[in-house]
């Protein structure tokens, strides 16, 4: 899965084979998504409980998808759509740290916000510091809302792998990485000279050789 520079991400491990068919283009705009954000979570307080918590401030939902959100892209063509969202905390020097991904099957609108998807932002609000963002992964078409369960837990599962790597505190409970996870002898681990191994594969895999 990679990342472009025009923001798109696209499901492939290399360039696909140029083809004239209007079958095999429409194939491959199908696994063509756009990445949108970052955006700023609205906060509020919870006076309730023993000492003053950072909350979600559900009252000023609307305003983050029509004014944050729609600021910045078509309000209606992101919170419509099926897609992942991602939602991390920024630091004072600009880093993220990734503590949620989720999937939303009916729309962004309906399931980011729902109330156990709530609980969990404000758990991470009530113990950590930072700036709460989303970001938002759609269908490269506006039009294309009903995406297939399938292809949704794929970019889903690869996601939280990748959060997963960033923070091991992930709060997803459903976290592939957890079960599986593995290290590559040589790869993943260790200093100095890589082995001859190591340097074919990473050769055989396109991994960036380091020399020493």
């Amino acid at each position: 899965m990679k990342l472009t520079i025009d923001g798109n991400l696209r499901l492939m491990t290399r360039a696909p084979v140029a083809s004239s068919s209007r079958a095999s283009k429409a194939k491959h705009d199908d696994k063509i998504f756009r990445l949108h954000g970052p955006f700023e979570v609205p906060l509020g307080v919870d006076t309730n409980a023993q000492r003053p918590l950072r909350t979600v401030d559900t009252k000023s939902l609307r305003d983050f998808w029509d004014k944050v959100v729609g600021k910045r892209v078509s309000a209606s063509n992101v919170y419509e759509q099926d897609g992942i969202y991602i939602f991390a905390m920024r630091g004072s020097h600009g880093s993220f740290t990734p503590w949620y991904v989720g999937k939303a099957g009916r729309s962004l609108k309906t399931e980011v916000f729902a109330v156990h998807k709530l609980r969990i932002f404000d758990r991470v609000l009530g113990q950590e510091r930072g700036t709460p963002i989303l970001f938002f992964i759609t269908h490269k078409k506006p039009s294309r809302r009903n995406l297939p369960k399938a292809q949704l837990s794929r970019i889903e599962n690869d996601l939280i792998d990748r959060a997963y790597e960033k923070n091991p505190r992930l709060k997803n409970t459903k976290n592939p990485q957890r079960k599986t996870a593995w290290r590559l002898l040589g790869l993943s681990t260790g200093a100095g000279k890589p082995s001859r191994e190591i340097t074919e594969y990473k050769r055989l895999m396109d991994e960036p050789v380091f020399k020493f």
